[in-house]
């Protein structure tokens, strides 16, 4: 077991990462070192001690949980922690390899950071790698969101690569090891063209018609398979003392906690986390005056958790001045997305006169982007598993129409749709629109808020999430499909948060204009309706079958919706 009493040298309290290390042969990354972490600043409630063992442990729980997990003990390694206090003080006894002694170390600071920017009152979203970017990792963000243009014919991965570094000016990798464990290589060639898009959304889209992925790992952009990056994790902190009250009771505190996990876990890449078989985890903490959530994620879905807690707070800023807005907030995209798909849409509404006579999908897709001026790609995957190729004829006569109606006509006999993600418009399958899934946020209010018994207000999501299911239950998670709703109240913003493709986003628009028009949760006389409160920690289930209202609903429930976005 790790000797807690060798070897320690306690470390002045004033250090941003106080740490005392044994001695060791080069300190090699690979031999294992033990050095002793002042925790106290971080644990100490407001001068009181009183709790100081109990959250040492929780801290040390954390550090184990979230850095490096395999290299433990816990985990099947050989990496020992063990959280000593003695009187007012309390330290993390570690012992590790010298890369997790260094993300320990980082970790710590951001939690340091994070109290101490809760405590002046101006917390960032969140602390960790990138959050406080050193000058290169600046660049390299930078880099990220710069414009470029290609246009590759057939080329190999390895030229690829070559040529973005030259164009953009950073550096890029084959991790060939990986690559070589799905018997591919940088030989692998590539066919694609694009203008004036974001180096990032580039990247997705050209690795993804590859089954690949990108990460950054010491400012280099490695081009590696899903499974290797959903492996490598980085850890940050997202303070969350503005959304859990600070004198709540110790029970609200962990509802509240209980909550926003359980809606991040679930709306964000659910199947990314460890509770169903993943490698992310989201730890809460709950020290002096910082009450946050430390998470252990790719680079990607950090990127996405970070977005989806800036729209909780949007809304909640939204609502405080108007509570019955209906402000909607797209989850997880830049501002290069909303920038994109502002710009194609508002292309889309050109008018047109076109003929096309037996004009192949693909070269229609080429003549929508010609006379748009944006990007438009053909998903091949997607045909091909629709028994299509994009070599199918389209034909058909428009007289000053829009490129939209010549688009979802051209598209309509082979029950293809259109989306548009990563920048660009994106032929696909209608399957495919549907499972390519985004989160949305709808301030709800008017359709929540009603009284109990006591005429005290209270929010009944429960009743708007089974009204919302029968228009069209096979979609909704409950039912088998892929859909999901939750609903989530913070200050005067009630959020109902939905995970759904895009064509089934402009339906939950419609169906949420239906309901405030027929005067949903309403008794007419402009007050909250009287609904009794279910029981505390009592989960809503969805409708059983036997009660949807099949029979009525027609055409309102019936089939999907073809031609693409609104």
């Amino acid at each position: 077991m790790l000797g807690v009493n060798r070897y320690v040298a306690i470390a002045s309290l004033a250090a941003w990462a106080s740490v005392a290390s044994v001695a060791c042969p080069a300190d090699e990354p690979s031999i294992l070192s033990e050095r002793t972490y002042v925790v106290t600043d971080i644990v100490t409630r407001e001068g009181r001690t009183d709790r100081i063992e109990q959250d040492a442990k929780r801290l040390a729980d954390v550090v184990r949980s979230c850095v490096s997990y395999y290299s433990w003990e816990a985990g099947g390694g050989l990496g020992e922690i063990a959280a000593v206090s003695s009187g007012k003080e309390a330290t993390l006894v570690i012992r590790q390899m010298r890369d997790v002694h260094e993300d320990v170390a980082d970790l710590l600071a951001a939690l340091r950071q994070a109290a101490r920017d809760t405590a002046a009152g101006k917390p960032k979203l969140c602390y960790g790698r990138f959050s406080e970017p050193t000058a290169a990792e600046k660049e390299l963000l930078k880099a990220l969101d710069r414009k470029v243009t290609v246009d590759f014919d057939k080329t190999r991965l390895s030229e690829v690569a070559r040529s973005l570094g030259k164009q953009t000016g950073l550096k890029f990798s084959l991790d060939e090891k990986s690559l070589a464990d799905v018997a591919m290589n940088g030989g692998v060639k590539m066919t694609i063209s694009l203008k004036n898009i974001s180096l990032r959304s580039a990247l997705k889209l050209m690795l993804d018609e590859l089954d690949l992925t990108w990460l950054i790992q010491d400012d280099v952009v490695v081009i590696t398979t899903p499974e290797c990056a959903s492996e490598t994790l980085f850890v940050k902190v997202y303070p969350l003392s503005d959304l859990i009250g600070p004198k709540d009771p110790a029970e609200a505190v962990k509802q509240r906690f209980d909550e926003l996990e359980d809606v991040i876990s679930i709306i964000v890449e659910p199947a990314s986390w460890s509770v169903i078989g993943g490698q992310g985890v989201i730890e809460p903490v709950d020290f002096g005056n910082l009450r946050a959530f430390v998470v252990a994620q790719t680079v990607h879905i950090q990127e996405e958790t970070a977005a989806f807690l800036k729209g909780i707070r949007n809304l909640r800023d939204v609502a405080a001045n108007d509570e019955r807005s209906r402000t909607i907030v797209d989850c997880g995209l830049s501002a290069a997305d909303i920038a994109a798909k502002e710009t194609i849409l508002k292309a889309l509404d050109a008018k047109v006169s076109m003929t096309l006579e037996k004009i192949a999908i693909r070269d229609v897709a080429i003549q929508i982007a010609d006379l748009a001026e944006v990007n438009v790609l053909v998903d091949h995957g997607a045909l091909e598993r629709v028994a299509l190729t994009g070599e199918e004829p389209v034909s058909l006569v428009g007289q000053d129409i829009s490129l939209r109606s010549v688009l979802d006509l051209a598209l309509w006999k082979y029950d293809l749709t259109w989306i548009i993600q990563d920048e660009v418009l994106i032929i696909t399958s209608v399957e495919e629109a549907d499972q390519s899934t985004g989160a949305r946020m709808y301030l709800v209010g008017d359709l929540v808020t009603c009284r109990d018994e006591s005429g005290a207000l209270w929010d009944d999501y429960w009743a708007l999430e089974n009204v919302i299911e029968v228009f069209q239950p096979e979609i909704w998670r409950g039912f088998g499909g892929p859909d999901i709703m939750m609903g989530l109240s913070t200050g005067k913003a009630k959020i109902l948060i939905v995970a759904q493709g895009q064509m089934s986003n402009c339906r939950m628009v419609a169906w949420l204009d239906l309901l405030r028009a027929l005067g949903h949760n309403s008794d007419g006389d402009r007050k909250p309706p009287l609904r009794k409160r279910p029981p505390p920690g009592e989960r809503r289930k969805p409708l059983p079958p036997s009660l949807l209202p099949h029979d009525r609903m027609g055409g309102m429930r019936g089939g999907r919706v073809r031609g693409g976005m609104p």
